[in-house]
């Protein structure tokens, strides 16, 4: 009996030791598994992006958000993912201001006019009748000027600047015909930022800060006598169903746009992904500066084909618009940028015209 105790109490021993020995090694196994997984998985996880955009599907600028994905995603290998929330379907130009810089998305294509508040250097490229085209003003924005926006842009504004973008011209539509300076005095405008503000004012009229997708109602509605955009925002978003006036001269050869990320968010990405995202708006600068052309041109005869009157400016009178508005834009800049930086930008504006 004490024997058969004995031999049972040592068989017991024996199983729970090979039970022990066995758990441990498959312990073991599971930890160095899991580890393995997680490396795996840390290096194959997509990264998503949330990317939004405030123009109308279907404009150019909604296309180069498209533009941008498909690089991005493909050359990376699918390693990232580009969520696209265009037309305004999260938020419109004035709350990227804010929204951007605190993270709540990744990227944007944004106005950079309406930052003029939190980074005054892109007044300077907001400024109507100051760049002779638009060759002229990407020489410019890619010189060292425009690496003292993007320098701005980290500094006040926590987001990186990838690249420009060409929107278009910049262009007037209004209710009633405006073909000389005293024509637009008292005339309430849509401004899209404080520098076109300013301009809007030096030729008389009382400008009011708004967003795109405000105009059309308020043009409307009479809140409006007129508004300033591009001629592919007047087709796309059809303001001239209420506004059959356009000035026929462009303020301005291009009103840019840029493709901004925030800081966190780009900082929190390997360097291979970094230069991919530059290539990629790379790619949209130059979708953006032919499609444009082919956009601004199919605008105009949309809005000719609906009784829009392009009505005639002669070079005199635009002179007389240039006389009253750049020596106020240029002054306003320099008090509310840097006085030194300010002059600075300008020179080399000089410096690269032709």
């Amino acid at each position: 009996m004490f024997k058969i105790k004995n031999i049972v109490a040592i068989l017991s021993i024996l199983i729970l030791v090979l039970i022990v020995g066995v758990g441990c090694v498959d312990s073991k196994k599971e930890a160095g598994d899991s580890k393995k997984g997680a490396g795996e998985s840390k290096q194959g996880e997509k990264i998503k992006v949330k990317m939004v955009g405030t123009l109308p599907v279907g404009h150019h600028l909604t296309d180069a958000m498209t533009v941008f994905k498909k690089y991005v995603e493909e050359q990376s290998g699918g390693r990232v993912e580009v969520e696209l929330y265009p037309a305004q379907q999260l938020y419109n130009d004035k709350d990227l201001v804010t929204v951007l810089p605190k993270g709540a998305v990744d990227m944007a294509i944004a106005n950079l006019d309406m930052w003029t508040g939190v980074v005054p250097s892109v007044g300077l490229f907001y400024m109507p009748s100051l760049f002779q085209d638009e060759e002229h003003f990407f020489r410019v924005a890619h010189g060292e000027a425009g690496e003292m926006v993007k320098k701005q842009m980290e500094e006040k504004a926590n987001c990186k600047f990838l690249g420009w973008i060409d929107y278009g011209t910049a262009d007037m539509i209004f209710k009633d015909p405006v073909v000389k300076l005293e024509d637009f005095k008292g005339k309430r405008m849509r401004a899209y930022g404080q520098i076109i503000s300013y301009y809007e004012e030096a030729l008389g009229a009382a400008p009011t800060m708004m967003s795109s997708g405000e105009v059309y109602q308020a043009l409307q509605k009479g809140m409006l006598d007129g508004a300033m955009s591009g001629l592919t925002s007047f087709n796309s978003r059809k303001w001239y169903e209420v506004a059959k006036h356009v000035p026929d001269v462009s303020v301005a050869p291009v009103v840019p746009f840029a493709t901004l990320a925030n800081i966190n968010f780009w900082n929190s990405l390997p360097d291979d992904l970094k230069k991919i995202f530059m290539e990629g708006a790379a790619e949209v600068e130059k979708f953006t500066r032919e499609a444009e052309k082919k956009d601004t041109m199919e605008s105009r005869k949309v809005l000719e084909n609906n009784g829009v009157i392009f009505d005639k400016i002669t070079p005199e009178e635009l002179e007389r618009w240039r006389k009253a508005t750049v020596p106020i834009m240029m002054e306003k800049f320099s008090e509310n940028y840097d006085k030194e930086k300010a002059k600075k930008m300008f020179e080399c504006v000089e410096a690269l015209r032709k």
